[in-house]
């Protein structure tokens, strides 16, 4: 591995919550990694903080620091040294899924609903876009992206049976100019920009692909989680389901009902050659089933404590922003 790949401090979301071995307590939503040594940190959520929610999805940067998304309606910020600043409850949320910052607001996505959310400095709460007023989750939005100043969401689209399996035609759409800009992607997750092309991962089929059309494949699990740097791709791998043994490269979301499959770790896939290639996959099975995203740290960690659980606490008492706030 190179010097610029050792350089990489990973920070990473998990959701749905289960008890592993290393990770004794439910209290565990996030874990610090470097790649390529695999030194990972688990850190624990205080009570308050964590209160009601099952884990973090939606994890990005902004001036201040990081803020994060746990589900199903909370929103909580970071500092730069990943310390708990604040933490608002959103009644406007419903199902969160992801967050993106751009221009002093925070844009969430209200996958319940249908909807984006858009957050002011001071916490008043508006619908940004909606993709139906059914009020309900009828395409399962989930990644949200600003770029060039216009903001881009991918989804699942409408399922054909009951499950979110039978959904194989999503896409990504750019909210700004009203154009799809990919389409059918089984189960797309983790939109990203790398040396300006647009990224995102097909979940369902263990594959990366992008806008000009490469696609590579993995060996991994139902993927989520998407970030690069210096030419490193990282790219999160969850336990999904498979309906059958026979039906290959095609797992589903583990929500869905089949076999247990796949496996939950960081992939590394370096991107500065001629082709793609995967050289690199850090196991974090004995730490949790589900990652949900992926974000490199501003600042390289010390891992002088690598190992011990690291316990965040909230700053500030929680606030609850009703609707319009």
């Amino acid at each position: 591995m190179t010097s610029a790949e050792c350089s990489t401090s990973l920070l990473l979301s998990l959701c749905n919550r289960t008890l592993h071995r290393h990770c004794p307590s439910l209290d565990v939503f996030l874990l610090e990694v470097q790649v390529p040594s695999g030194h990972i940190r688990p850190i624990e959520l205080s009570v308050e903080t964590r209160d009601g929610c099952d884990g973090i999805v939606g994890l990005t940067s902004f001036p201040g620091g990081y803020i994060g998304l746990l589900h199903p309606n909370k929103l909580f910020y970071l500092s730069g040294d990943l310390e708990v600043q604040q933490v608002r409850r959103l009644e406007m949320l419903s199902d969160a899924h992801s967050v993106s910052y751009h221009e002093g607001y925070v844009y969430v996505v209200s996958t319940g609903t249908d909807q984006i959310i858009r957050v002011a400095r001071g916490g008043a709460t508006e619908v940004f876009w909606q993709a139906s007023d059914a009020g309900t989750d009828t395409v399962h939005l989930n990644s949200l992206l600003w770029h060039n100043d216009q903001c881009l969401v991918s989804a699942f689209g409408p399922k054909k049976e009951n499950l979110w399996r039978s959904a194989d035609e999503g896409y990504v759409f750019n909210i700004s100019t009203g154009e799809y800009l990919m389409k059918n992607i089984y189960h797309p997750h983790s939109l990203a920009v790398i040396n300006g092309e647009l990224w995102v991962c097909e979940s369902s089929r263990l594959a990366v692909v992008n806008y000009c059309g490469t696609r590579i494949e993995t060996p991994w699990g139902y993927l989520r989680g998407l970030c690069e740097k210096d030419g490193f791709l990282y790219v999160g791998s969850t336990f999904g389901r498979n309906k059958s043994k026979s039906t290959g490269q095609i797992i589903d979301n583990q929500a869905d009902a089949g076999i247990r499959s796949g496996v939950c770790g960081i992939g590394v896939i370096d991107l500065r050659g001629s082709f793609p290639q995967i050289v690199n996959f850090i196991d974090l099975s004995a730490y949790a089933e589900e990652i949900y995203d992926i974000i490199t740290l501003q600042n390289c960690l010390q891992w002088g404590t690598c190992g011990k659980h690291r316990t965040l606490r909230t700053a500030f008492k929680e606030v609850v922003w009703a609707n319009g706030a």
